[in-house]
This record gives C-alpha cells, sequence and structure tokens, in this order.
C-alpha cells in the first residue's frame, strides 16, 4: 500500500501542477472577467450532477465488484450493465441540457448581469457534452481502481488537464472558444487512455450484458447514498451560485481562489482517499473495525501537519506568489489581493475539510448511508446561512462559508465515526503532537514573516525561502516519525 500511497499521490501532484499552470495561463489571458465569470457560472450544474452520479456509482459499485473480481464472467457482466445504463442516462441527461439551457442559467443565478448569463449560456452546452464524457471515462477509472490499478487512472486525469493547458498554449486568442474545446478533448482523451488500460487487462465490455442480480444490490446501495450526495454536492455549489450576485468578476475571482485550494486538496486527500476506500471496504466486510479505527488514527497527526504547513506556505507567500504570476498579465493588484483572500480563507478550513473526508469514508465503506445524507443536509443548511451571512464581507466572506459549513459536518462525522466503530479513534498523544506541532509552526512563521518583512525581501525570495521552509517541517515530522499515518497502514 505503500508504494501504491506514493506513486498516485506524485501522479495526483502532476496533474495538479499542470491543472496550476492552466489556471495562471487564464489568468493572464483572461485576468478577473464576466466571460470567465460565464465559464465558471456554466460548470455549476453539470460538475454537480456528475459528482452525484459519480459517488452513486462508486458507493453502489466498489464494493459490489470487489466480490466478483475472482469470478471474471460475471465481473464482465456488472461492469457492462452498469456502463450501459449510465451512457443511457447521460444521452438524455445532455439532451435536456442542450435545449433548457437558458432557463438552467437562469434559474442559477437570477441575480448575475446580463453579460454574465450570455457567456454562461454560450459555454453550457458544450460544458455538459464535455462533462458526459468525462463522467464515463471517470466509470472506467472506477473499474480500473477497484482492479487496483490506480496508477493508470491518475495518469488520465494528467492527461486530460494536459490536452486542455496545451490547446490555450497554442491558440489562446481563441478565447473562450479554445477552453470549452479543451474541456472536450480532455475528457475524449481521459476515456481513450482508460479504456485502453482495461482492455490491456482483459477486463473489457460487451454489447449485451446479462441482468446480474447483485447489480441490483448495487443500485440500492447507490440510491440510499444519492440524497447525501446531492446535498455534499449541493454544498460545494452554494458559494459559487451565492457569489454570482455580487458584481462582475465575483465568480471569477472565487474560481482563482478555489482552484488553487484544491490543489492541496486534491493532492494530499482525494488522491490516497481513492486507494483508502477500497482498503476501509476490505475490513468494513470483514467487520475489522478495530483495523478500520488504527488506519484512521494513523491518518490524523499526517493530516494536520500537511494541512497546517500548507496554510503557513499561503499566508506567508500566497500573494507573493499570485503576483509573480499574474502581473504580467491583465490582473490589477486589488484582483491579486482578493484572489488571495479567498484562497487563504478556504486553506484556512484544511484541517476540518481532511479530516471530515476521511471520517466520511469510513462510513461510506461500513454502508452507513443514512448517516451521511442527514449530515449533508446540516452541511446545505450551515452551507447556506453561512454564505448569506458572509455576503456582507464580498467573495472572501462567502469563502468562509465553506469552512463553517464543513466545521460543523466534520465533528457531527466523527462522532457517527466513533459510534460506528465502537470506541474511541484518537489518543491524547495524537492531539498532544498536533498541538506541539502548530505551536511550533506558528512561531517559525511569526519569527520568519518578521524577518523578511523588515529586510524587504523581494516575492521570488519570499516564495523560495517559505517553500524550503515548508519542505523541511515535512521533512522533520517524517524523520520524527511524526508522518507515519497513511503510508504504514497496509
Amino acid at each position: 500500500m505503500k508504494r501504491s500511497v506514493i506513486s498516485l499521490t506524485l501522479l495526483s501532484l502532476l496533474t495538479q501542477v499542470i491543472a496550476f499552470g492552466k489556471s495562471v495561463l487564464m489568468g493572464q489571458i483572461f485576468g478577473i472577467s464576466v466571460e470567465l465569470d460565464g465559464y465558471y457560472l456554466a460548470q455549476v450544474i453539470p460538475a454537480l450532477i456528475n459528482a452525484v452520479i459519480l459517488g452513486a456509482i462508486q458507493s453502489g459499485f466498489v464494493p459490489v465488484y470487489m466480490k466478483l473480481r475472482e469470478n471474471s464472467e460475471e465481473a464482465l457482466h456488472l461492469r457492462s450493465a452498469i456502463l450501459r445504463k449510465l451512457v443511457v442516462i447521460l444521452a438524455f441527461a445532455t439532451l435536456a441540457a442542450m435545449v433548457l439551457t437558458p432557463w438552467i442559467v437562469g434559474l442559477i443565478a437570477p441575480g448575475a448581469e446580463e453579460l454574465v448569463k450570455e457567456n454562461a449560456i454560450r459555454c453550457y452546452r458544450v460544458i455538459a457534452l464535455a462533462m458526459s464524457i468525462n463522467l464515463v471515462a471517470d466509470y472506467l477509472g472506477l473499474v480500473l481502481n477497484a482492479e487496483m490499478n490506480f496508477g493508470v487512472v491518475a495518469l488520465a486525469a494528467s492527461f486530460n488537464v494536459l490536452a486542455a493547458t496545451l490547446l490555450l498554449v497554442m491558440w489562446p486568442e481563441w478565447g473562450l472558444d479554445v477552453l470549452l474545446w479543451g474541456l472536450m478533448l480532455g475528457a475524449g482523451l481521459q476515456l481513450l487512455v482508460n479504456y485502453l488500460r482495461l482492455v490491456a487487462m482483459g477486463k473489457g465490455f460487451i454489447a449485451r450484458p446479462a441482468v446480474h442480480p447483485l447489480l441490483g444490490e448495487a443500485g440500492r446501495i447507490g440510491v440510499k447514498i444519492l440524497p447525501g450526495l446531492v446535498f455534499s454536492n449541493l454544498s460545494a455549489s452554494i458559494p459559487q451560485i451565492a457569489v454570482a450576485t455580487l458584481g462582475a468578476g465575483a465568480i471569477s475571482t472565487y474560481g482563482y481562489g478555489s482552484r488553487f485550494h484544491g490543489v492541496f486538496v486534491q493532492t494530499l486527500v482525494m488522491g490516497t482517499s481513492t486507494i483508502l476506500l477500497s482498503h476501509f471496504a476490505v475490513h468494513a466486510a470483514n467487520k475489522s473495525h478495530r483495523e478500520l479505527a488504527e488506519m484512521l488514527r494513523r491518518a490524523f497527526v499526517p493530516l494536520m501537519l500537511l494541512s497546517m504547513v500548507a496554510l503557513l506556505w499561503v499566508h506567508l507567500t500566497g500573494q507573493s506568489a499570485l503576483r509573480i504570476l499574474f502581473e504580467s498579465g491583465k490582473m490589477t493588484g486589488d484582483d491579486i489581493g482578493s484572489i488571495y483572500e479567498v484562497w487563504l480563507v478556504l486553506t484556512a478550513a484544511l484541517p476540518v475539510i481532511f479530516w471530515g473526508i476521511f471520517s466520511a469514508k469510513v462510513l461510506q465503506a461500513m454502508g452507513h448511508t443514512g448517516q451521511l445524507s442527514v449530515l449533508a443536509l446540516i452541511g446545505v443548511v450551515a452551507t447556506s446561512v453561512a454564505a448569506w451571512l458572509g455576503m456582507g464581507w464580498g467573495v472572501g466572506g462567502v469563502a468562509g462559508a465553506v469552512g463553517v459549513g464543513y466545521s460543523i459536518v466534520t465533528i457531527l462525522t466523527y462522532r457517527e465515526a466513533k459510534r460506528a466503530l465502537s470506541g474511541p479513534i484518537l489518543q491524547l498523544s495524537d492531539w498532544t503532537v498536533t498541538v506541539w506541532i502548530v505551536v511550533v509552526m506558528l512561531g517559525i512563521a511569526f519569527v520568519g514573516s518578521i524577518a523578511l518583512e523588515t529586510r524587504g525581501a523581494s516575492d521570488i525570495f519570499r516564495v523560495v525561502t517559505n517553500t524550503l521552509v515548508a519542505i523541511i517541517l515535512i521533512g522533520l515530522g517524517y524523520r520524527l516519525h511524526i508522518v507515519r499515518g497513511i503510508h504504514e497502514s497496509r
């Protein structure tokens, strides 16, 4: 497992580095503009639908498919049946999106400016089609993950982002069109890579699969968790919808900040949680609650360490990094300051985001879908109220709603995970070590910030120095056996 986690983390990091480069190019070409507002706004509903459908398939497919892996014939019919149903659903959903585009855009952003709505309508149809292709590619990736072939899935995702980035580099004068067709090309490439790998492994598909008895079980599990998936992904969409009412450029500002924030989340959590969900599912199926609790406990300290290093790095370096990246483009100093504010506020929520995701994965592996749905509904309510209150403080205030919602849900999710595992997960030493880490890093950050400020350090010097400090802190934690959680779990 250690090798799988390291390899997947590195591949996830590659994907996020490419995505980061794409965001930088977008900033230099578009700046903060109504065109980009429309582009980001058009992604809200397709991304929501994709996440819900993929989450339902993952929840129902992975545990059922794991039971059939040794029986190649039955596994073939199950994965083919699900693919067939997915394609039919997506065909109807994409057709509906094409017809209802103006109504959908008006529904999600009634208070947005007219130019923003016009650009969103222009982008929506292509984005809906591209994300449907991407969803099929992601399903093939789930099959590969279930076959413990994680590396190819992460590599295919890298190709997706790389293709879109290269188009942007070669033809920036195409404006929004190059972004849209980049999404199409990237999704198609990811689909092709995943499919070819499955065929090479002898894990292809058939056109007329038999109805497998376990297909109904997979469907029931997916349907049970569907409300929770809708609520949890709606929580992620609420801030984007809320900022649409704050004027031109607000959606772009939040979009840049959330994408930079997403680099940490996707690299450090989403990749490794894919592997851990498979192992959680095995332990849950064997009712090995002690092993589940041990895996979660070991993950706590490294997650807190990494999240605090990320927060300190953004605090000390984020604005300097943004100036280096964007000042040569269309962005002003005020634009950069606004993006930094969103990025910093979102990064401050990393500890609760990380712990909430891992706690939820335990409940998901144990089939506690009802609790997850209730928790997700609480998250929607908390995020909605916090976003409404935060609008008075601008885009940064709305970004703070994410942290509020996650904090409430994480506390409740951890309580449910403890109850499901019939005992405590964290020990006093875990909290003691984490508090010690935080105090030390805050002291280093405070002294370092004053030193750099008084010496009038350049932006480049700040970025290099603070990045080295972050690497050293993580390295020291590893050498002191503080970071021992995920990569020692087997």
